[in-house]
């Protein structure tokens, strides 16, 4: 009885604790519920938002679909006006046929003339810088004394800053011939030229005459500017260099009061103006020369236009010390212009090369004014070599005074001799 008791016991305390584990299970699950009824509401609002911007999205691919449709028809009902008939059968022809002879011109006529013109425009650069340097040649055969000294105007020549009165002064004591060294009095004084300036004339003929059969690739300018060369080279004979000053007149020899070529003053006055524009054509040509960038320098250096000079300077290629020297002495010059803090730098590289003093006396002697160069320089040569430099450029100096003093002396001379002339 005890047992059956004990049995009931267990079995109701059994059933309790089975009815508690049912109610929490019934609780989570019912928790569990709820929470999948949230996320599954959230995931349906999320699918009804993005159905309604299908709509929408829809709605406005109709819209445009209705105006493409309606452009559409426009467009066709353009094409088939009665207008576009005449455009199609009578107009669109033509603007075809234009197309294809654009095309056929560019590819059958404008780019193999362009070709063409460009190997052409090589060779006539270059006969331009040719007839530059004879140019050159000839004003400097004119300017130079002749006293034992380089010529002391070709920097002057290049920079475009020669004045009639240069040429007046080189003129006095320049004849054309040994035969007009008859006045006893001034013959030691004089120049005989007229061999070297026919020589520089012919050559520029030659290369204006090569240049002239490809007329056709000039410009009107330099048509008008060979041309005018010409006419002045050719004002007086130069061929005739050999005429004899002497000359019978009625069974008399007489002969010219000036034996001078100063008559042609005005004339070679002109000529320079000429190779003045025939170097500015030169220096806008595409052509790379080393000696057109060299004038380039030279003339932007002394025109003060340093910024440009500066500028070829780094162009050229250093191929020889000599080179690198030249455009080192173009770049401290240019730093003392400009007093710039580069000068100490500058000066003490280039004459760590040890330049020779005589080539490049004419800057040396610029540099010996500044202190700073000047240190720099004596701590580089010794003193032969600056004793050398200072004798060449003394020397030099008062050759170009007696170069002044002797023109000035032989146009009085002249002057005189044509008043008593003309007293006579």
């Amino acid at each position: 009885m005890k047992e059956i008791f004990v049995l009931i016991l267990t079995v109701i305390s059994l059933n309790g604790f089975a009815q508690k584990e049912t109610k929490v299970l019934l609780e989570k699950n019912d928790s569990k519920l709820e929470l999948h009824e949230d996320i599954l509401e959230s995931k349906i609002d999320s699918l009804s938002q993005k159905v309604r911007e299908i709509q929408e999205v829809n709605s406005h691919l109709r819209i445009q679909n209705d105006s493409i449709r309606k452009s559409t028809a426009d467009i066709y009902k353009l094409i088939h006006s009665p207008e576009n008939e005449i455009f199609k059968d009578f107009i669109y022809p033509i603007i075809l046929s234009i197309l294809a002879a654009i095309i056929f011109w560019l590819v059958f006529s404008f780019l193999p003339q362009n070709r063409r013109v460009n190997k052409v425009r090589i060779k006539i650069d270059k006969d331009f810088i040719k007839i530059l340097n004879d140019l050159f040649a000839l004003f400097d055969i004119i300017l130079n004394s002749k006293f034992p000294i380089a010529s002391g105007y070709q920097n002057k020549i290049i920079a475009g800053k020669i004045t009639k009165e240069d040429i007046k002064i080189g003129l006095q004591n320049k004849c054309m011939n040994e035969s007009f060294l008859y006045d006893e009095n001034i013959k030691d004084k004089l120049d005989p030229i007229g061999r070297r300036l026919f020589g520089r004339s012919l050559n520029i003929e030659k290369t204006i005459d090569r240049i002239n059969i490809f007329s056709d690739y000039l410009n009107t300018n330099e048509i008008i500017l060979l041309d005018e060369i010409r006419n002045k080279l050719n004002t007086y004979d130069l061929s005739d260099y050999g005429i004899n000053a002497m000359m019978n007149l009625n069974g008399k020899v007489v002969h010219a009061v000036n034996p001078s070529l100063s008559y042609m003053l005005d004339n070679l006055n002109d000529l320079y103006q000429s190779s003045i524009e025939i170097q500015k054509n030169v220096f806008k040509n595409k052509l790379v020369d080393r000696g057109v960038l060299m004038k380039k320098i030279k003339f932007y250096y002394f025109n003060g236009e340093y910024g440009k000079a500066l500028s070829y300077i780094d162009n050229i290629e250093i191929r020889n010390n000599e080179v690198r020297d030249m455009l080192l002495f173009y770049k401290l010059d240019i730093a003392l212009k400009q007093n710039s803090d580069k000068v100490l730098l500058l000066a003490e590289e280039l004459f760590s090369y040890r330049p020779s003093l005589i080539s490049y006396r004419n800057h040396i002697s610029i540099y010996m004014k500044n202190k700073t160069i000047e240190s720099i320089i004596n701590k580089n040569y010794n003193d032969l070599e600056l004793s050398e430099l200072s004798d060449l450029v003394l020397k030099e100096i008062t050759y170009r005074e007696m170069h002044l003093k002797q023109a000035m002396e032989l146009e009085n001379y002249y002057n005189s001799l044509i008043k008593k002339t003309k007293m006579k």
